[in-house]
C-alpha cells in the first residue's frame, strides 16, 4: 500500500529502526545484566523504554498527522482562491461601459403618480417598483427582465422605462425622495449579465 505522507513519513520510518536497534541494544544489554538485577527490576526497565516509545511515536505520528492537514487544508484554500481569481479575471473591465445613472421615486415629481392613483408603484412591465432591484431602462436597448450590474450598487432587473431614458441611461428606483435626490446624475461602470 502507498503512503501519502511522503518524504516525512519515510524519515520518521527509518528513525523506528534506528530507534528499535537501540531498544534491542538496552534490552540485550540488560539481559547481561541478569544475573546483577533482580528479574523484577528488568521487566520494570523493559515496560519503561516500551512506555516511552509508545509515547514518543504517538506524538510523532500525530505531528505528522497535523502537517499532512495543515497540507491539505493550505491546498484547499489555494484552489479556492485561483477559482475566484479566475471567476474576477473572466469579468473584465471591458465588459463594463459607462453609463449615465440617475435616481426616481414613485411619486409625483418622478412619475406623475400620486399614492391615491390606482398605477401608483406599478413599473411599465406591470411589476411593482422594489428598492434595490427595479431599474429603468431603453427597452430598445435593454428589453424587460434584463440583469445588469452597476459597479458600487450591486444587480439590478429592468422592469421599467422613461421618455428620458434614452441609450446609455438608467434609472435606478429609490423609495425615498431624499435619497433619489442626494443620488443625483452620475457617471457609473455599468454590465449587462443578461
Amino acid at each position: 500500500m502507498k503512503s501519502d505522507y511522503g518524504l516525512p513519513f519515510k524519515i520518521m520510518i527509518i528513525y523506528l529502526g534506528l530507534f528499535s536497534i537501540f531498544m534491542i541494544y538496552n534490552i540485550a544489554s540488560l539481559s547481561v545484566d541478569v544475573a546483577k538485577q533482580p528479574e523484577r527490576l528488568v521487566a520494570r526497565n523493559v515496560e519503561k523504554i516500551s512506555a516511552y516509545n509508545h509515547r514518543y511515536m504517538s506524538r510523532q505520528l500525530k505531528v505528522f498527522r497535523d502537517k499532512k492537514l495543515e497540507q491539505e487544508k493550505l491546498k484547499l484554500v489555494e484552489e479556492e482562491k485561483a477559482k475566484i481569481e479566475t471567476l474576477a479575471y473572466e469579468i473584465k473591465e471591458e465588459d463594463y461601459e459607462i453609463y449615465e445613472v440617475t435616481a426616481y421615486t414613485a411619486g409625483y415629481e418622478s412619475t406623475g403618480k400620486t399614492k391615491d392613483h390606482p398605477e401608483y408603484g406599478i413599473t411599465a412591465s406591470g411589476k411593482r417598483v422594489q428598492e434595490g432591484k427595479t431599474i429603468a431602462a431603453d427597452w430598445d436597448v435593454h428589453p424587460v427582465g434584463t440583469r445588469i450590474e452597476i459597479k458600487g450598487l450591486g444587480e439590478f432587473v429592468v422592469q421599467d422605462k422613461g421618455s428620458a431614458i434614452k441609450g446609455k441611461r438608467l434609472d435606478v428606483y429609490i423609495e425615498d425622495l431624499d435619497e433619489a435626490l442626494k443620488f443625483g446624475r452620475q457617471k457609473m461602470e455599468v454590465r449587462v449579465i443578461k
